[in-house]
């Protein structure tokens, strides 16, 4: 093994045991088990849940968009420096 490759091991045992990624790996094969294997069936649920979540989402208004819509004021102009004051 090369010596700049043995400094990286440590740091390669870490990714690949991460243990968020593992969990994502196992879900993925949980996922994947469940549809027989199968991409089509795993494309056409995933659409589905995707339609679902934003038609849930659509129902219920995120709070914080109607409280950025009202912090501006209407005479604020984006994008406009204020004037430097006059000495």
């Amino acid at each position: 093994m090369s010596p700049s490759f043995a400094r990286l091991e440590p740091l390669l045992k870490l990714i690949m045991t991460n243990h968020i990624i593992q969990e994502v790996r196992e879900a993925r094969a949980a996922l994947a088990a469940e549809h027989g294997y199968d991409h089509r069936k795993i494309f056409a649920w995933a659409k589905a849940e995707h339609a679902a979540r934003q038609q849930g989402s659509s129902k219920n208004q995120d709070p914080n968009k109607a409280r950025m819509a009202t912090a501006r004021k209407p005479s604020d102009k984006v994008g406009q420096q204020a004037a430097a004051p006059s000495l």
